[in-house]
């Protein structure tokens, strides 16, 4: 009986392709966000994420 084989992570899927491969590397948007620090967004916008854990903490009623 052969073993079996473990999934290569940095194999690419033919049906759940990569977003920014189907995206035009050229188009001006695409260009201005790769100028872009997002990691200055992140920090400053962290305070205002709500990260819910559980139901409970769920900041609208539960039905």
């Amino acid at each position: 009986m052969s073993k079996a084989k473990t999934a290569n992570p940095n194999q690419k899927s033919f049906l759940h392709q990569n977003l920014l491969d189907q995206l035009n590397p050229k188009h001006p948007l695409l260009l201005l966000a790769r100028q872009i620090d997002w990691s200055y967004f992140d920090a400053e916008f962290a305070r205002f994420i709500l990260i819910v854990e559980s139901p409970q903490n769920w900041p609208f009623p539960q039905k």
